[in-house]
C-alpha cells in the first residue's frame, strides 16, 4: 500500500508538472515592415578652381614641385620665383545625400608650352575628399546638404634646362560615380 501511495503521489506530481509546462508554452508573434527608397542616380562634379604649380626658375639639373591639397608648394632641387599663384584644383561633387561615391582621376597628366615642350605631373596621392588625409582615399560620401568637396594637388617633374614658357593642358578629367 505504501508503494501504491508513493506511485500515486509521484504520478500526481508528474501530471501537475506537465500541466504547468504546457501552460507556460504560450506563443507570441511580432510584425515588421519592409521599406525601399529609389533615389535619383544623378551625380555631378564641377571644377571650382584649377591646379597651378606657380612660377619656377629654370635650372640645369631639374627637380620637382609638389602642390599639396591646401594650396602649398614644396620645391625639390629647384627654386620657386613665386608661390603666390600656387593653387590646388578643387571640385564639388553633388548628388543624393548620404550616398557614397568614388573618384577616378588620371595617374599622370602632360602639360605643354607653346613650343611643344612637355612636363608631366602625377596626381596619385595628392587627393583629399572632405578634408580627409591626403591620399588616404578616393571615395567619399555626399553630405546632407547634397555636396562633397574634392581637392587635388600633384607632383610636377621639371627637366634639366626645361624650356621657358607657360605650360598648360586644355583639361584633365576627374570623374565621380556612385559606389
Amino acid at each position: 500500500m505504501k508503494s501504491l501511495n508513493l506511485k500515486f503521489i509521484t504520478l500526481t506530481i508528474m501530471a501537475f508538472c506537465f500541466s504547468i509546462i504546457s501552460f507556460a508554452q504560450r506563443s507570441t508573434s511580432a510584425t515588421a515592415s519592409a521599406t525601399a527608397e529609389i533615389v535619383d542616380d544623378a551625380i555631378s562634379v564641377v571644377k571650382t578652381s584649377d591646379l597651378n604649380f606657380g612660377k619656377i626658375i629654370k635650372n640645369t639639373y631639374g627637380g620637382t614641385v609638389t602642390v599639396g591639397v591646401n594650396d602649398d608648394a614644396t620645391p625639390a632641387s629647384i627654386t620657386m620665383a613665386s608661390q603666390s599663384e600656387v593653387s590646388t584644383a578643387r571640385f564639388t561633387a553633388s548628388g543624393t545625400p548620404g550616398t557614397s561615391y568614388w573618384v577616378t582621376l588620371p595617374n599622370q597628366v602632360t602639360i605643354t608650352n607653346s613650343g611643344g615642350q612637355t612636363m608631366i605631373f602625377y596626381t596619385g596621392s595628392f587627393i583629399s575628399i572632405d578634408d580627409s588625409t591626403p591620399g588616404s582615399t578616393t571615395s567619399g560620401t555626399i553630405g546632407q546638404d547634397g555636396t562633397s568637396y574634392i581637392k587635388l594637388g600633384g607632383e610636377l617633374h621639371i627637366g634639366a634646362n626645361q624650356a621657358t614658357g607657360v605650360y598648360t593642358n586644355s583639361s584633365f578629367t576627374v570623374t565621380v560615380n556612385y559606389n
